[in-house]
């Protein structure tokens, strides 16, 4: 029998749709904001639909001007089919507390630490109740 839900091992379980992304020229206040309002503490730096970066809260913190002083360019990435436990090593392993996913070439998610510990949850609490069930 065959389901549309993701396979719950894998990020695309887990990730969130890059809803809110930014580009390098927006002003950090802006950003700042935006994080405020949505309650989200990364965002993805898009240009011209490619991804160019990650900026967190942390970053946006020490910034006075734009995304691009302050964004992240050497970025580790996650496919939607790989396994959860192993981009759950990559951020521990690399000190990094999200992954950009990428389908293609093409932004697809992003899995953030908070999403791996409502797998880990999800794996050892039998009551909890995922937005997957």
């Amino acid at each position: 029998m065959s389901s549309d839900l993701p396979n719950k091992d894998s990020v695309s379980a887990w990730m969130n749709p890059p809803e809110h992304t930014v580009s390098p020229s927006t002003d950090s206040n802006d950003a700042i904001e935006m994080m405020q309002r949505v309650r989200i503490r990364h965002l993805l730096v898009v240009e011209d639909d490619e991804l160019v970066g990650v900026v967190t809260d942390h970053d946006l913190r020490k910034a006075d001007g734009v995304v691009r002083d302050v964004m992240a360019t050497q970025l580790l990435t996650a496919t939607p089919d790989m396994h959860a436990a192993q981009a759950a090593r990559v951020m521990v392993e690399n000190k990094i507390n999200c992954l950009p996913v990428l389908k293609d070439d093409k932004v697809v998610g992003i899995l953030t630490s908070s999403d791996l510990l409502a797998a880990l949850v999800d794996l050892v609490d039998a009551d909890y109740e995922s937005e997957l069930d």
